[in-house]
This record gives C-alpha cells, sequence and structure tokens, in this order.
C-alpha cells in the first residue's frame, strides 16, 4: 500500500512472502514519487487493518517520513 492524503493497493490480493513478492515489491517501491500529498495515516491503518487477507497471517510495517498527520 502506498499512502499520503490518498493510499493506493500495490496488489488486489494478499501474497505469499517469497523471493519474487519481496523482489516485486522493492521494485514497486522505486517508482514512488512523493506525489499523494501530506501523510494521513489513519485510512490507509484501518483500510490494511479490514483488509481480508484470506489463509495469510497479516503482518503491517509502516514506513513513513514521520511527518504524519492524524497520529491520534
Amino acid at each position: 500500500m502506498s499512502f499520503g492524503s490518498r493510499w493506493e493497493l500495490f496488489n488486489g490480493d494478499a501474497l505469499d512472502y517469497n523471493n519474487a513478492t519481496k523482489v516485486a515489491a522493492i521494485e514497486e517501491v522505486k517508482t514512488f514519487a512523493a506525489d499523494f500529498g501530506g501523510t494521513d495515516i489513519l485510512p490507509p491503518l484501518i483500510a490494511a487493518t479490514e483488509y481480508e487477507s484470506g489463509a495469510f497471517k497479516k503482518r503491517i510495517f509502516v514506513l513513513t517520513d514521520g511527518e504524519t498527520h492524524n497520529k491520534d
């Protein structure tokens, strides 16, 4: 998930973590441009916690520059 004042999912499904999905995620992150506006952290966190992950265990890692809005 990429987030700022809006958010987007990388992929429409939960994926198994393996070398191929790791490399794909790294390549996706390389294309990021800081063009999502200010970082409103709450909506993407809610979406991530509510997203159906099927049989996969859910682990959420948040990477940000620390300049977030709506921290509470």
